[in-house]
């Protein structure tokens, strides 16, 4: 992705979260922004394999963490796009409330990231920033780093799973192999393929089976 298409992005993802914020009548400061849109990431890869705000996120003093979405908010609130609001809580800290005014996207979101989007909000928006940072610090990647890193360290997601399409074609790719290599003297290597998906066809016809609700 280059730097323009992920500055894009971003600022489509932050305007989808203030937008659907608003709508449900959330209050939405920046730092609890940013750790929607990181469960947004979160659950963007585990369902679909990629994130959607493009961002590298840190672990940070209090959680996940990207420096690029408050200047992106900052930018945002100077054009216009974001109405922002500095208080002072009641813990007498200075807070950044942020409210969507009139969303314009670089890319109209497609239905299923609309649907996406508002499920991370429904899920998360009720919650204050201190309890989606704790929160945050009980997802893979910042117990990863909790264990064996440093504060300050990249956030790495989880390999996905593969899907149950993904891994049928990954099998028949291999039976193909194998059936094609059958006869030929190609080495131990495809001897000891075909044995190994022989020896799996029981296995896989019972799991197919289940899948099917045939068990």
């Amino acid at each position: 992705m280059t730097a323009d298409a992920q500055a894009a992005s971003l600022a489509d993802s932050i305007t989808l979260v203030a937008d659907h914020a608003a709508k449900r009548g959330l209050v939405l400061n920046r730092t609890k922004l940013v750790k929607i849109l990181y469960f947004l990431d979160l659950t963007a890869w585990n369902e679909i394999g990629r994130t959607i705000t493009g961002v590298e996120w840190r672990c940070d003093n209090y959680g996940p963490y990207a420096a690029d979405i408050v200047e992106t908010c900052t930018r945002m609130s100077a054009s216009g796009e974001l109405a922002a609001t500095q208080i002072q809580n009641d813990f007498g800290t200075t807070e950044y409330r942020l409210r969507s005014k009139c969303p314009r996207y670089f890319q109209e979101p497609s239905p299923s990231l609309v649907k996406l989007v508002d499920g991370v909000v429904g899920e998360y928006g009720l919650y204050i920033a201190s309890t989606l940072r704790d929160l945050s610090y009980k997802t893979e990647p910042m117990l990863y780093v909790q264990t064996h890193g440093h504060r300050g360290d990249l956030l790495e997601f989880p390999a996905p799973a593969p899907g149950h399409a993904s891994v049928r074609q990954t099998v028949a790719r291999y039976a193909r192999l194998a059936r094609n290599t059958e006869g030929v003297d190609s080495g131990d290597t495809a001897a000891a393929l075909r044995e190994d998906i022989q020896s799996l066809q029981a296995a896989r016809a019972a799991a197919t089976r289940r899948m099917l609700g045939g068990e």
